[in-house]
C-alpha cells in the first residue's frame, strides 16, 4: 500500500500528465486558507490546503483534487474536495486514490466515476459552456495574465476569486458585478 505522498507521486502524477496537464498547470499544496486564528497571542489552527489545483493559467484554477492514499476509495474525498472547490469557486472537484477518480461538477451538481482526468482543453471547453457562454475573448485571454505579485505577497484566494468575478463580467459585457 502507498501512502499520501508517494501515491500523489507514483500514481497520480503520471495519470494528470498522461491527460495532457504539464508541470507548471499542476499546483500542489497550496494553501487556500491560512487558518483561524486560536488564543489572543495570534497563532493560528492549521489551515486547508488542495493537494492539487489544476490550472488553466498562473492565477486561474479550473478544478481541485483530493488525493487519498492506496488504503482509501476515491469517494472518501469527495466531500474534502467539492468543500475546497467551493472555496476556490471553481467547478470542478476530484478524489482519486491513484486508481478511482471521482469527479463533482458544482454547475451541474453532477457526481460521477472516470476512466481518467480530463484534459486541459476539456475543462476549459466545459467551464467557457458554463461560465462564459456568451462572452467575447479578446486574442489575449484576460484570464490567462498572471495576477501581479507585489513584494513577494500573493492574493489571497479570495482576492483571485474576486478579479476572477470582475473579469468574467467583463468578459460577458455586464457593466455591474451582481454581488449577491
Amino acid at each position: 500500500m502507498l501512502n499520501a505522498a508517494d501515491t500523489r507521486v507514483k500514481l497520480i502524477d503520471p495519470k494528470l500528465h498522461a491527460c495532457g496537464w504539464k508541470e507548471e498547470q499542476i499546483l500542489g499544496e497550496k494553501p487556500i486558507t491560512v487558518g483561524r486564528i486560536i488564543d489572543e497571542d495570534g497563532r493560528r489552527g492549521v489551515g486547508k490546503k488542495a493537494d492539487y489545483e489544476l490550472l488553466f493559467s498562473p492565477s486561474f484554477p479550473l478544478a481541485v483534487v483530493e488525493a487519498k492514499d492506496e488504503s482509501h476509495t476515491a469517494l472518501d474525498g469527495v466531500q474534502q474536495a467539492k468543500s475546497y472547490a467551493k472555496d476556490l469557486d471553481v467547478l470542478f472537484a476530484y478524489s482519486t486514490n491513484g486508481h478511482q477518480i471521482e469527479e463533482f461538477d458544482r454547475f451541474s451538481n453532477k457526481q460521477q466515476t472516470l476512466a481518467s482526468f480530463p484534459s486541459p482543453e476539456e475543462l476549459w471547453k466545459k467551464y467557457f459552456e458554463y461560465r462564459l457562454k456568451d462572452a467575447k475573448i479578446p486574442s489575449k485571454n484576460p484570464l490567462e495574465i498572471p495576477l501581479p505579485v507585489e513584494r513577494g505577497k500573493e492574493p489571497r484566494y479570495y482576492q483571485e476569486i474576486a478579479v476572477k468575478s470582475v473579469v468574467e463580467s467583463v468578459l460577458k459585457g455586464l457593466r455591474y458585478l451582481n454581488l449577491n
